[in-house]
């Protein structure tokens, strides 16, 4: 069953707008600056794989990029550390624009580097999420379609994106120029978590010791989702 929401239409665009904007404000968890944060395979297969009964099974098989990935590379509990650990012939990967770059196993790669200019090969991945950063810490439309230009070119035929969060389902943001570069590339879906949102606070390293973000902010986020209409983008490149 999908997560139940009070509302029967969508709000009108300007509504929606003020209401995104509004929540800017309540995102961040370290003041002034984008946290280097971690998210649980748990976190994952509810907001990002709702169509998929088990994320390690669905990837085993894929060279596999988790993008803005903050510390899952560190992060035990990670989809990214869990590949590793159970299936090693494939490529188990990570990028951010941060410095850390000691990965758990040693089959993982960390990249340092920008979301707009991976440096990666082209058609180097069957799969790339992204989690809490397109649409959340980055919604300039110019910049989307920087990036989503560099991903369809690193991303194999037939590799998929996977994307949380887009708020209620404007993913091209009223623009004509994002929404044809979508479409033209891509099949695109958006879809509703199966199992409502996840409530789980991010994970973050201090001291070498990795810690849990304050119980309070898995709460904001899980009514945030609710509140802003969040779903998981899926794009299939053609």
């Amino acid at each position: 069953m999908k997560a139940k929401v009070k509302r029967k239409t969508f709000p009108n665009r300007e509504f929606q707008k003020e209401k995104v904007k509004g929540s800017l404000k309540d995102r961040a968890y370290v003041e002034g600056n984008i946290p280097k944060t971690g998210r649980s395979l748990e976190n994952y297969a509810t907001q990002l794989f709702p169509d998929v009964s088990n994320p390690l099974t669905y990837l085993k098989n894929k060279d596999y990029l988790d993008l803005a990935c903050g510390i899952n590379h560190m992060y035990r509990e990670s989809v990214l550390c869990q590949l590793a650990k159970n299936s090693k012939s494939k490529k188990r990967d990570g990028l951010d624009i941060h410095t850390d770059s000691n990965c758990l196993y040693p089959n993982m790669k960390y990249f340092k580097g920008s979301s707009h200019n991976t440096g990666l090969p082209n058609n180097s991945y069957d799969c790339i999420t992204v989690n809490n950063y397109l649409y959340f810490w980055e919604y300039n439309t110019q910049n989307l379609l920087k990036i989503y230009k560099e991903l369809f070119r690193i991303l194999k035929p037939g590799g998929e994106l996977r994307i949380f969060p887009i708020f209620y389902s404007n993913y091209h943001n009223d623009n004509i120029e994002l929404f044809d570069l979508l479409n033209d590339c891509f099949f695109v879906k958006c879809l509703r978590p199966k199992k409502d949102y996840s409530k789980e606070s991010p994970i973050y390293i201090e001291g070498g010791e990795i810690k849990q973000t304050d119980s309070r902010n898995g709460l904001n986020e899980y009514r945030l989702n609710h509140e802003l209409m969040a779903q998981v983008f899926i794009l299939k490149k053609f």
